[in-house]
């Protein structure tokens, strides 16, 4: 499970050339120095799925992803962080989003289900996923406590 962004053109045309896909990667490259850059291609009719995928170096580091698909931008990020960490985390979010967005992209903010003011945004995106984390691990923790060998429920 991951937080989870998206990106797309505000203006005609929609599709992301493969020349345009190389310079997003530098330019996020340059934004987010950690990141290494691989690219996944397939033939006939997935083409479009061809992309450019942007990972941590050393893996699973931050653990945010980047894939640069022939219409889209997906940006993610798993529920593994809090705190401090999970503030920086959001700060390299929002470099990325102000580096696509100068570029002519709009972001869309795939949990609260609207498009992202980089500028602004960022802090309720912040709550929105630490608010997740402690969930997930509340429910993690229900699971895995003990419970005698002879009950079933």
């Amino acid at each position: 499970m991951s937080y989870d962004l998206s990106f797309t053109r505000a203006t005609e045309p929609a599709e992301i050339s493969a020349i345009e896909q190389e310079e997003l990667a530098e330019l996020l490259c340059k934004t987010l120095p950690n990141l290494t850059k691989t690219s996944s291609q397939f033939e006939g009719d997935r083409s479009r799925l061809n992309s450019i995928d942007l990972n941590p170096d050393p893996e699973p580091g931050d653990g945010l992803q980047i894939s640069i698909y022939r219409d889209t931008i997906a940006l993610t990020v798993p529920y593994w962080h809090r705190g401090e960490i999970a503030a920086e985390v959001f700060e390299k979010i929002k470099d990325c989003g102000i580096a696509l967005t100068t570029r002519g992209f709009i972001g869309h903010d795939n949990q609260l289900d609207e498009d992202i003011d980089f500028e602004q945004d960022v802090p309720r995106m912040l709550d929105v996923y630490e608010i997740t984390v402690g969930e997930m691990n509340s429910a993690v923790e229900d699971y895995t406590k003990e419970v005698p060998w002879w009950k079933f429920w």
